[in-house]
Order: structure tokens, then sequence, then C-alpha cells
């Protein structure tokens, strides 16, 4: 009896140690999302725009990269209008593709409950107001910051 709980024992710490070691390995050559299972946009602080009566827009361009450009006025760079543009553009992207097929402007609403990536909203705000203003296709030199979104899955 004794050798046989021995023996439950060891394939038992054996099999934990395998299946640890397998996860490590798997999860170090599996990252979460790879490059091409991931779509870019970029924000872009500006004064001005033709709409007057929203302080954040969403630009899907067809012919220009990147294809999706959040637009937010300096007045509302902040975590909440930045994590709302994120999920209304995530919303556009549900249900008209990761990439666009018609050029087409969405008004970003003001910001609902709280959303997620929230915190991470919170960092790209700072880095919108701090780094250097540098060239976003069809913008001119601006503040902007190209972040990744995963692709939609099928």
């Amino acid at each position: 009896m004794r050798g046989w709980r021995f023996g439950v024992r060891s394939q038992f710490v054996a099999l934990a140690v395998a299946t640890y070691v397998g996860a490590a390995v798997l999860e170090a050559q599996t990252p979460l999302y790879n490059v091409q299972d991931m779509t870019p946009f970029a924000f872009a602080v500006v004064d001005t725009f033709h709409f007057g009566d929203a302080d954040a827009v969403i630009v899907r361009r067809v012919n220009a990269l990147p294809h999706d450009v959040i637009l937010v006025r300096h007045s509302r760079l902040d975590k909440k209008w930045l994590s709302e543009a994120l999920h209304v553009l995530a919303e556009v992207r549900a249900h008209g593709g990761d990439q666009p097929t018609q050029d087409a402007v969405f008004r970003v609403t003001e910001p609902g409950p709280k959303r997620a990536r929230e915190d991470e909203a919170n960092d790209w705000a700072r880095r919108l107001r701090d780094d250097r203003p540098n060239e976003l296709d069809g913008f001119g030199i601006v503040h902007n910051l190209v972040v990744y979104l995963p692709n939609q899955r099928k």
C-alpha cells in the first residue's frame, strides 16, 4: 500500500511539473496577439475640425494609413473621451469590418459609464500631451499616437 501511494504521488508531481513547464513554453511561443491579428489606428489631437458640434470623431479612410483616425479636441484629451472613442471604434469595426470599404466619419458622443482600457487611455492622453507632434497622413503635423486594436473574430 505504501509503494502505491508513493507511485501515485510521484506521477502527480511529474504531471504537475510537466503541465507547468508546458504552459510556460506555450506562453513563451504564443503571444496574446500576433501583429497580423491586429489593425492600427491613430489618435490625433486637434484644435478644430469640420464638425462644430462634436468633441471627438472617428475618421475611416480607405486610401490612407492608418485607415482609422480618432480626432479629439485638446479640451477633451482625457481618459474618458479616449476610452469612449475607442469603444465606438470597436463597435464600428464590429459592424463594418477591420478595414473600411468606404470613407466615413462617426461622431463620438458624451462618455458613458466607465469603459474598458480607461487606465491605458490615461497613459495615451499623457503621451499625446507630452510627445512631439509628427506627420500623420492627411492631417499634417499633429500630436498623434498609433495604437493597435485586435481584429474582429470571425
